[in-house]
């Protein structure tokens, strides 16, 4: 995986439905490169889906974060209770069992129970959590507020739904699937995307390249500027921080999930950060397993969009 390669992944996982002209136009290359290159990413493994779903403002939901370390030796062996809880969608291991458990929530009120029930199925004494999680890509949040004054349709939870593990599915294919018109899929879909209750994404498989991809907490000194900060990361690095993170309940402290080539670039990166004046601490780990999981919104977009009935109003989930 090359330069391109890492800012196309960083582009999809901002926006997977995003036309391949856009891309071409954004990463300098050509249309017939982007489609190579998507079509070579997903026969490697590297990219596993395409994902369109709920967006978290829609629902309303939160995201939040335990961190630890775990005192059991197989940490895969362990996750049946968080799976089945519907609000772990990542948990990521790092070296001496440093596991990040990410969840979304319906409200806060989750918090709590998850919070124990990671404590006692990880055996992870001293879990750290932060809340109200804003991923950025680039210098771009990727959460959009919702802005609409409407409750999503039957048919709005169908054509998302229809997208949920294939959002570059062209219009004409959605459209048979769930006997609309094209233009009525194309209309219902913008409306979605302006209103920001539809999201896009994707799931990859890192371990599936040549490179080591790895988790870095950056802790700053106080009242440095976390957007200037994050800004800075995307001028200097690119993508290689394909994206970045903040919490509302740690303040000078900036998180990034990582890719670089080989280990000693990893570690090249983050000798560069502990130099910078911003920073107080740096505390990075190679990420050494992923597992992904289906959560409640996953769900309820089913649900809702197999449902007769209309869908309950917002928050009533």
């Amino acid at each position: 995986m090359d330069e391109i390669d890492l800012h196309l992944c960083q582009l999809l996982f901002a926006n997977s439905r995003r036309p391949q002209r856009e891309l071409a136009d954004e990463l300098g290359i050509g249309v017939a490169g982007v489609h190579r290159r998507i079509q070579s990413l997903v026969e490697q493994g590297v990219i596993t889906s395409f994902n369109a779903n709920l967006s978290t403002s829609y629902l309303k939901a939160l995201h939040a974060q335990v961190d630890g370390v775990c005192d059991c030796k197989s940490i895969g062996e362990n996750l049946d209770a968080i799976a089945k809880s519907g609000f772990a969608f990542t948990v990521l291991t790092s070296a001496a069992n440093l596991t990040s458990v990410m969840l979304l929530l319906r409200s806060i009120n989750d918090l709590g129970p998850m919070v124990e029930l990671v404590r006692g199925a990880l055996n992870m004494p001293q879990p750290r959590v932060t809340i109200s999680m804003k991923i950025f890509v680039g210098t771009e949040s990727l959460e959009r507020e919702f802005t609409g004054n409407r409750e999503l349709s039957r048919l709005d939870y169908r054509i998302i739904n229809s997208l949920h593990l294939n959002s570059r599915k062209p219009i004409v294919d959605l459209a048979e699937e769930i006997d609309i018109t094209p233009k009525t899929a194309r209309n219902r879909l913008e409306a979605m995307e302006r209103e920001g209750a539809i999201e896009y994404g994707f799931a990859w498989d890192p371990a599936r390249t040549a490179g080591a991809s790895f988790i870095v907490r950056i802790y700053l000194k106080p009242g440095t500027d976390r957007s200037a900060f994050i800004s800075q990361l995307n001028q200097h690095y690119g993508a290689r921080f394909i994206y970045t993170f903040i919490f509302s309940n740690i303040i000078d402290y900036v998180g990034g999930y990582c890719w670089a080539p080989t280990v000693g670039q990893h570690n090249e990166l983050v000798d560069a950060l502990r130099k910078d004046e911003a920073v107080a601490e740096v505390r990075s780990g190679i990420v050494h397993d992923m597992w992904g999981f289906e959560t409640w919104r996953d769900r309820l977009l089913r649900e809702r969009a197999s449902s007769p009935r209309n869908p309950a109003p917002d928050g009533q989930v």
